[in-house]
């Protein structure tokens, strides 16, 4: 199976599992917890557009440039540092994060909210594991991408004003 198929299998799989089961599963659990004000909604959207945007642009250029998947079993053969990975190296975790964040703020719900921090706590942590493991499979090319790109919060003239790879 070609990688951009893989692609959107996976995506498809784990995006629809969480897109769908976390709002779910937090408003099952909302009887009685308190709610975001009305105007989240508007903020919620945006937030949720912009991050769905970033988390699919990040997946097809991955797909795209790096040969292989988001997926940790069959991973990107390549080093991708275009597209939104100029300027961050996780915008899939980013935009996923602000999606969530936002699909949050829609739904007005303090308890989405707690999920969603928590899911980005642990996108961190796994972020961590991640980089080492792109350390080993791409040596000294990724440390200097690492060096040169932030991680989380860009600065639009990163990859232009160091030269990255």
């Amino acid at each position: 199976m070609i990688p951009a198929v893989r692609a959107v299998v996976y995506e498809a799989a784990i995006g629809g599992l969480l897109i769908v089961g976390l709002p779910l599963l937090s408003l099952g659990l909302e009887r009685g917890a308190p709610v975001l004000p009305e105007g989240a909604q508007a903020v919620g959207l945006a937030l949720a557009l912009a991050g769905g945007g970033l988390w699919v642009w990040a997946t097809v250029v991955l797909v795209a440039r790096g040969d292989g998947t988001p997926l940790p079993l069959d991973p990107p053969r390549q080093l991708v540092v275009s597209g939104p990975y100029r300027w961050i190296r996780n915008p899939m975790h980013v935009g996923l994060i602000a999606f969530f964040a936002g699909e949050a703020l829609l739904f007005r719900s303090v308890v989405f909210l707690v999920f969603v921090a928590l899911l980005a706590l642990a996108t961190v942590l796994w972020s961590r594991h991640e980089e080492r493991e792109l350390e080993r499979r791409f040596d000294g090319l990724y440390v200097r991408y690492r060096n040169s790109i932030p991680g989380w919060f860009p600065r639009p003239r990163a990859s232009a004003s160091r030269g990255v790879v």
